[in-house]
């Protein structure tokens, strides 16, 4: 079983196959990734960690949680075979075969709520001010097609610090409007 826990040193920065970004920010490998390692989709891996969850041979728990998302560090690669040779043979697992401390993030769904606004909202002023005021950095992301952003939840007073930064109703943020000739 794994243990949900908060800490921002939880996850290491492991590039594999996603790209590095900034030192401090894990880069994790969602279901896509998992996928192409196994060679099938990435829905059959979220079916499989569905079906196999309380059997003899789970899936490899993941690394970070983020809502319904789940990232997996690149070394975890490993696993992730051994674990599909299993199911193929089906022999039994160890618990040191699949568990990890599963970090449990908030995804910008929940940083909406805290904001008061709805998910798309929170992810539109979040593309708004990137280059003007930038808000917080994520502490993960999981990779794939969409890369799913996370913040550790003891974030929320940043985030609302941040939410009374921002300039206030119709205070730039547009286009330039051009000047009338008179």
């Amino acid at each position: 079983m794994s243990t949900d826990r908060h800490a921002s040193d939880a996850v290491s920065n492991e590039a594999g196959d996603a790209a590095a970004t900034t030192a401090d920010r894990a880069v994790l490998v969602g279901a896509e990734a998992v996928g192409r390692w196994l060679g099938v989709p990435h829905a059959t891996v979220s079916q499989w960690r569905r079906r196999y969850a309380d059997g003899d041979n789970p899936c490899p728990q993941p690394d970070a949680q983020i809502s319904r998302w789940a990232g997996w560090r690149a070394d975890r690669k490993a696993a992730w075979l051994a674990w599909d040779e299993r199911r193929k043979t089906k022999q039994k697992a160890e618990p040191a075969d699949y568990q990890a401390d599963t970090v449990t993030y908030v995804g910008i769904d929940e940083v909406g709520r805290w904001l008061g606004i709805a998910r798309t909202a929170a992810s539109h002023l979040k593309a708004r001010y990137a280059d003007t005021l930038p808000p917080p950095e994520p502490d993960v992301v999981i990779s794939g097609p969409r890369p799913i952003s996370g913040w550790l939840p003891e974030r929320k007073a940043e985030w609302l610090a941040w939410k009374e930064s921002r300039p206030g109703q119709g205070a730039g943020g547009g286009p330039k409007r051009p000047k009338s000739a008179k």
